[in-house]
């Protein structure tokens, strides 16, 4: 309420400031408009996550539709077809703008941590949704699988020599990575025969890792 009320104020202040009182009109008369439109714009914006209003013919409808179900002599909170008949023609539009703008305007944000999800239940709709999160049969099972697999990367290396090992591991598991020129220079071949050798060991630790999982049970 008090955030309505401060509202209001400003839009009275808006009104003093561009209030011209030479054109006959009373302040007060004047005011009444800014006010108001303060206040539903502001109920517009807050009064759900979802923007009600997003075009100007639908904020316009908001802002009057209520005013016109009382004008209309329509009173039940859900109005009927003929109802919605009734507001399309005096407002010149659609019944499906009648329709969903009147839907948006009487239905609040749910909150799934505090709705029960039946009426006798103490269970929320929070409590009903999926965990995203891998259960613990996959988590272990991966841990496991990630367990397998560097254990067998660590016997796939030892099956290199020493000159590939050196590549491997210069190459992947040093931080950063050497250059393919670098490692030549220290084995004294050229930087070709070192892609070459690289090539030859990933090729090599693929085949006893493919052959090591596949015998896994």
């Amino acid at each position: 309420m008090m955030d309505l009320v401060q509202e209001g104020s400003i839009g009275l202040m808006r009104a003093v400031k561009k209030f011209n009182p030479y054109r006959g009109y009373r302040l007060i008369s004047y005011a009444v408009w800014w006010i108001r439109v303060r206040i539903q714009n502001h109920i517009m914006k807050f009064w759900s996550n979802v923007k009600i209003g997003t075009t100007q013919s639908q904020r316009k409808l908001f802002q009057r539709i209520e005013g016109a179900k009382r004008k209309l002599g329509i009173t039940a909170a859900s109005m009927e077809d003929d109802d919605i008949s009734r507001l399309a023609d005096h407002f010149g539009v659609k019944e499906e703008e009648i329709s969903e703008m009147h839907v948006r305007a009487s239905k609040r944000d749910l909150s799934l941590s505090e709705r029960p999800a039946g009426d006798d239940s103490s269970v929320t709709y929070a409590e009903l949704l999926p965990d995203p999160s891998d259960n613990q049969e996959q988590v272990l099972g991966e841990l496991g699988f990630d367990s397998l697999a560097r254990e067998n990367l660590r016997e796939a290396l030892e099956t290199l020599s020493a000159r590939q090992k050196k590549v491997i591991n210069e190459r992947y598991f040093t931080e950063p990575p050497r250059k393919l020129h670098e490692i030549a220079q220290d084995l004294g071949v050229s930087q070709e025969r070192v892609r070459q050798i690289q090539a030859e060991s990933i090729g090599k630790l693929r085949g006893y890792m493919a052959e090591r999982l596949e015998t896994h049970p």
